[in-house]
């Protein structure tokens, strides 16, 4: 039998401090709840099953307002946006998670399969958000998966 040595500040922490529930959510079981919003379903798919075998815990939307309800209902570790879903867009939805997160403990990573001129748009758009990092699309899932554990790792 296996035996968790907790400490009193550790659970106190836990219990009093909803903004440091991620952190301490990833010291004790190193697994990431991750937001995925995008409007395709195939990339939803396929990045869903790709951050559940790296070992995270996923939740997904289909579109900006769902985006921000499941980010109230769920306290994601880390959102990954689509730049341009209907009705709200990635950008509003991460502006939106910085009111409602001003620790910044929910990190913000976008995907845009938007072409040159347009990703350039894109990539001033994600840092006046405040974004954490941004991805082209395509891209490869050892990438994405790098992308993802190099912004979760900073705090």
């Amino acid at each position: 039998m296996h035996s968790v040595a907790i400490t009193i500040s550790q659970m106190l922490r836990y219990v009093s401090c909803r903004w440091n529930c991620n952190s301490i959510r990833r010291e004790w079981n190193n697994m990431s709840k991750i937001l995925v919003a995008d409007d395709d379903l195939m990339v939803r798919t396929v990045v869903k099953k790709r951050l559940a075998h790296a070992g995270h815990s996923v939740v997904i939307a289909r579109d900006g307002i769902e985006a921000l309800h499941q980010f109230e209902c769920e306290d994601p570790d880390l959102a990954l946006l689509d730049a341009s879903m209907p009705w709200v867009s990635g950008f509003d939805v991460c502006r939106e998670i910085r009111t409602l997160d001003p620790h910044r403990n929910c990190k913000v990573v976008f995907l845009s399969g938007a072409t040159v001129p347009t990703a350039d748009y894109v990539s001033r758009c994600a840092n006046a958000c405040e974004a954490d990092a941004y991805i082209r699309k395509p891209y490869e899932a050892d990438d994405l998966l790098r992308v993802i554990e190099n912004v979760l790792e900073t705090d």
